[in-house]
């Protein structure tokens, strides 16, 4: 089986960055990474906009749940 693409170890930095887990040490060195490097702000600019329509699909499928049946379960 072919292996699948490669994790960028930034893009896990940047998704931790994202969700606003990061350790305050480590989010200061990354902006401060950001502040000068375009494609890492590119990387970060493209990972958010994927967030969101993964968001945005799944705030469609909360709307549409049927929430009385389910918090009667």
């Amino acid at each position: 089986m072919a292996p699948g693409p490669k994790v960028n170890d930034n893009d896990a930095v940047l998704v931790t960055y994202l969700d606003g887990e990061l350790k305050p040490e480590v989010r200061q060195e990354l902006e401060r990474r950001l502040r000068t490097d375009a494609s890492l702000r590119a990387r970060l600019a493209a990972l958010a906009e994927g967030g969101q329509q993964l968001r945005s699909s799944f705030d469609a499928l909360l709307e549409a749940a049927p929430r009385a049946r389910l918090d009667a379960a």
